[in-house]
């Protein structure tokens, strides 16, 4: 009866052992996703504050008028 019960403490023991080396492997691909993601995150807020101040520049710029050429016009210069 001892040994059972020391046998059936070893397999817990062994896998509880499995499962930690699994949550260590998994959770440093998860660490490194995560290190990954928040770079992109960053790589894209720059673009984002980019855009902005090219959007404020060219709301900014003077608007022209467009001016339409005729054929009349070209003879006449």
């Amino acid at each position: 009866n001892a040994a059972f019960l020391r046998t059936i403490a070893d397999q817990g023991i062994e896998s509880a052992r499995k499962f930690i080396t699994m949550l260590t492997n998994v959770g440093e691909s998860v660490s490194k996703a995560m290190t990954l993601l928040a770079e992109l995150n960053h790589a894209i807020s720059e673009t984002h504050q980019e855009l902005a101040e090219i959007e404020e520049q060219l709301n900014a710029a003077e608007e022209v008028e467009p001016e339409l050429e005729t054929a009349a016009d070209e003879t006449s210069k």
